[in-house]
């Protein structure tokens, strides 16, 4: 980006500031906000309540967006106008006895000066103004960042604001951006386990939103804490992407048709759902969080094409990495109920309590992205089921006997123990390259789907050879 002040002709001294921007979509931000502006003297013709016109000119371009808009964010005051050329200092008297000619040659020579002086401001003036109007030089106007925070929040306080009456977690676009508010109710904060937990959750989110910076995590621009006398109100400030899938709005990557005509493959997805999502959750680890509520829902799209990437979103059900296994929803790690277990887990186990959670869920949307190679129905989301009841009865289970995808690193993720679990940083390190090739040696995986079978018989079946897949009651 690049700062400059512009002095613009139409108001004589009054000084424009603008950030100057490379990026195609700004240009065309420029661009369509130079047409509202072209457009004003008409609408002040019709009666209309408009600022004053602006003619077709970059610098009164970004005057009119300064004054009529929300402008950059905390930006500086303009810079002050540049000070007036000083007039040349009047010729001192000439001495006694000098001639009327000396005098002449003196005053001629301070005029010469002055004008020099004066022509050269304006040029240097009119060369400001001009270089950045040339042909094909429309880069853009407005300042990459949202304003403070607390505008925001003056704006949209009521739920109301949000188009709702509901007093839960509310999400609302702004410009291009997005205002999310998460919300405790005091009045329920009694000490109970559960309210233990979902205080934690608001703190971390907001942790998390405070301090992560990666490319595979969305950006946060501002957090906010806001109390009144029932709820505590955390506002977040954050980047606006493309959903990956939100239901029933944006199908996206959940829609062949939509794929198609963004000439995005399955291939495509899965390799970058693999690469970015992977190393969103690494750094998230080193940062001492477990997601553990890993989908394509919490995740939105940029560079949406064969190039696609992805940022991880919604940190709402974020803990710290713990003793304590905690929960994993919809693709839930088997670890999660331990407890449940006769056999099968080992001190080991227990000892790395909620630290591989990720591992696992990661690894079941992975398997989900490849039921999409033998089902071509995407609406439903079909979780991998790595344990099973003992005899119909299901608060006692034991593990089922799941085959080997022969692609190591998915093998390493759906490991049953997570004592056995790969660790996340050696999937942030595959590259593109050894995704793809990987992903034809999964095209072809045998599945058996609960939908095809009894369900009796599926519940008490070990199908050798097959990945047992449950289909859920919605997408994610």
């Amino acid at each position: 980006m690049v700062d400059r002040v512009y002095q613009c002709s139409w108001h004589g001294k009054k000084n424009i500031r603008y950030i100057e921007m490379k990026t195609y979509l700004e240009q065309q931000s420029f661009r369509k906000l130079q047409n509202d502006c072209m457009a004003l003297p008409e609408r002040i013709k019709n009666g209309k309540n408009a600022p004053p016109p602006y003619c077709n000119s970059k610098e009164r371009v970004v005057e009119a967006l300064l004054k009529y808009s929300y402008g950059p964010p905390n930006m500086p005051a303009p810079r002050p106008p540049a000070l007036p050329v000083p007039p040349a200092a009047a010729p001192a008297p000439a001495p006694a006895g000098k001639s009327a000619a000396g005098k002449g040659v003196a005053k001629k020579g301070a005029a010469a000066d002055k004008a020099k002086a004066l022509a050269g401001a304006k040029k240097e003036a009119k060369a400001g103004g001009s270089a950045a109007a040339k042909k094909g030089a429309l880069k853009s106007v407005v300042a990459s960042r949202p304003r403070n925070i607390k505008y925001y929040i003056e704006k949209f306080s009521k739920a109301q604001d949000f188009g709702t009456t509901s007093q839960g977690n509310l999400t609302k676009k702004i410009d291009n951006y997005i205002l999310k508010r998460i919300s405790l109710n005091q009045q329920m904060m009694d000490g109970s386990k559960f309210e233990r937990h979902k205080q934690e959750f608001f703190e971390n989110e907001l942790d998390i939103a405070r301090s992560a910076n990666h490319e595979n995590i969305i950006k946060f621009f501002d957090t906010s804490i806001v109390k009144d006398t029932n709820y505590i109100f955390g506002y977040i400030l954050q980047e606006l992407g493309t959903p990956s899938y939100d239901h029933p709005d944006h199908s996206n990557l959940r829609s062949i048709s939509y794929c198609k005509n963004k000439s995005i493959s399955l291939s495509d997805i899965f390799c970058a759902v693999t690469h970015d999502f992977s190393r969103g959750l690494h750094y998230l680890h080193t940062f001492g969080y477990v997601a553990a509520d890993v989908k394509l829902k919490n995740s939105v799209m940029f560079n949406i094409g064969p190039n696609l990437r992805f940022k991880l979103i919604d940190f709402g059900h974020a803990s710290k990495m713990s003793n304590t296994v905690g929960m994993g929803d919809p693709f839930t790690p088997p670890e999660c109920y331990m407890t449940s277990f006769k056999e099968g887990f080992t001190q080991e186990d227990r000892d790395v309590g909620n630290r591989k959670l990720d591992e696992f869920i990661l690894g079941s949307v992975l398997m989900d992205i490849l039921t999409w190679t033998v089902r071509s129905d995407r609406s439903k989301s079909r979780r991998i089921e790595t344990h099973m009841p003992i005899e119909k009865n299901f608060l006692k289970l034991r593990f089922r006997n799941v085959p080997s995808t022969y692609v190591d690193w998915l093998d390493g993720l759906l490991k049953q123990r997570p004592s056995q679990r790969i660790n996340m940083e050696t999937i942030a390190q595959l590259t593109k390259g050894t995704l793809q090739a990987d992903f034809q040696k999964l095209s072809d995986l045998p599945f058996k789907f609960d939908r095809d079978v009894d369900r009796d018989e599926y519940n008490s079946t070990d199908f050798e050879n097959n990945f047992c897949m449950s289909e859920l009651n919605d997408a994610y």
